[in-house]
């Protein structure tokens, strides 16, 4: 599971570097300056690199930045409820909030919230406990156990083998039980 507000981070550490890279860019043109250029010019390219690049990139790799920190915050409290939940097939309302320190009020609405988003499998009961919910986690459903199979079946004889092996009269087919039997020995 990502860690929320980790892609929004990671997108304005980058632009952030950009525009960094544009500002620096930017005031070396217009302090130092190329020298086959005049130095007008140079002051001219210089700003204009710093206030049409630079800024811009920076700003919005702040605003990146600063929201990615935001969801982070705002998402850190239920991933630390569903990591306690997760480790405990059930556990008490009231023992939750004494770990994360907050109303239990309050704590039925992150552990719902919890629920709500995924982070954990379960349900809360009317004796007020959270009963963590395997079967939604992968983990196998008990099988009953597996037992070897049957013997095949006898095969059916052929019409040579269809005579009684004690009186010599030949057999004949029960069509009931797909079964030959003789008729005089039984």
């Amino acid at each position: 599971m990502a860690k929320p507000g980790f892609v929004y981070r990671a997108i304005g550490i980058i632009v952030l570097l950009i525009g960094i890279g544009f500002l620096i860019m930017g005031m070396s043109y217009y302090f130092d300056g190329l020298e086959d250029n005049t130095e007008a010019k140079n002051k001219s390219n210089g700003t204009m690199l710093t206030v049409v690049c630079g800024f811009p990139f920076f700003m919005i790799g702040l605003g990146f930045f600063i929201f990615g920190y935001y969801k982070y915050r705002q998402d850190k409290p239920i991933q630390d409820i569903s990591a306690i939940l997760r480790s405990y097939p059930k556990i008490k309302i009231v023992e939750v909030a004494k770990k994360i320190g907050k109303p239990i009020p309050k704590t039925e609405m992150l552990i719902n919230t919890c629920i709500k988003k995924e982070y954990v499998k379960g349900y809360i009961d009317d004796n007020n406990y959270f009963i963590h919910d395997y079967t939604f986690q992968g983990m196998a459903e008990p099988v009953s156990p597996q037992f070897a199979p049957r013997a095949p079946p006898a095969p059916i004889a052929t019409p040579q083998e269809n005579i009684c092996p004690r009186c010599g009269d030949p057999l004949l087919v029960d069509s009931s039980q797909g079964l030959y039997f003789c008729p005089k020995c039984g």
